[in-house]
């Protein structure tokens, strides 16, 4: 993976706009881009200043596909450790919801590691790891 250093974010943070012309070929980058990746059935889901990269030569790359790019290879066992660690709830709740929507609809078995626990209650098991041990927590209702 190549180093791209800078973002979009960094040249809107002045609070002047782009020049038209340069806003215009930048948006048609970024559409490219997620049209490449829809047509592999990839949606971003946060597309955002901080997730569009620009490199020295003015080239746009979208980036930061997290969970997306995780899926694209259909896999039978996703591992979500802390996949809502840094959300605020809104947010947490949406990818909670995706998750369990992949187990449901789509017969994915998921291992998810998290702190909260509210999301116990959407688990089909649940273990407990302290002190170095782990165990398996009986009741889940």
């Amino acid at each position: 993976m190549e180093y791209v250093p800078d973002t979009l974010s960094n040249h809107m943070q002045n609070g002047q706009p782009l020049p038209y012309q340069r806003a215009v070929e930048i948006a048609i980058q970024i559409c490219r881009a997620l049209s490449h990746a829809h047509s592999r059935e990839v949606i971003h889901r946060d597309i955002k200043l901080q997730n569009i990269l620009l490199t020295e030569d003015g080239n746009v790359k979208v980036s930061d596909f997290g969970i997306a790019r995780a899926l694209a290879s259909d896999p039978p066992i996703i591992l979500a450790d802390e996949p809502t660690g840094n959300l605020d709830s809104e947010n947490a709740n949406q990818i909670m919801t995706l998750l369990t929507d992949l187990h449901s609809k789509f017969k994915k078995t998921l291992i998810v590691v998290t702190h909260r626990n509210d999301f116990i209650k959407l688990a089909d098991r649940v273990f407990i790891v302290e002190d170095g041990q782990m165990s398996e927590h009986g009741d889940i209702s």
